[in-house]
Formats: C-alpha cells, sequence, structure tokens
C-alpha cells in the first residue's frame, strides 16, 4: 500500500483514510463527511469503535492509498 499525504479532505470521503498527527496514527477507517472548508473529517464508527472528528487546526493530516499506484501492473 503506497500512502500519501492529501491535502484537500473533501476528496476522500467515501475512501478508506489514515489521520496522523505528529508523526503518531490517529485512527484509520472509513472518511465519513468533511467540513465544506476541508477543517474537520469525520471516521465512521464500526463495531468496535464509534464515529470519531479530527481537526485540521489539531495538527491532523489525512492520508489515503492512491489506488491507481497501488494497481500498477494489474490488468484493467
Amino acid at each position: 500500500m503506497a500512502l500519501r499525504i492529501h491535502h484537500t479532505w473533501h476528496p476522500v470521503i467515501g475512501q478508506r483514510v489514515q489521520m496522523w498527527c505528529s508523526g503518531i496514527i490517529g485512527r484509520e477507517g472509513i472518511a465519513d463527511a468533511v467540513t465544506l472548508d476541508d477543517a474537520i473529517l469525520w471516521i465512521a464508527g464500526g463495531v468496535l469503535q464509534p464515529p470519531m472528528t479530527f481537526q485540521r487546526t489539531d495538527g491532523f493530516d489525512v492520508w489515503i492509498d492512491y489506488r491507481w499506484e497501488s494497481r500498477k501492473g494489474a490488468p484493467a
């Protein structure tokens, strides 16, 4: 998996993301919603984890696996 930082948060809605802050992973999950100003991102809840919000002002960055990079060489 080739994770890359994604500077705009709104386009990652519905994607599996990792939220990082100061080199530490805060949470991994599906981006459920993002505010219009890209300031807050919600990760959907799961069986064992409740939904969670992350704020850009707290220093969080969103990382995603760019599918087109991880599938190079795979048949279409």
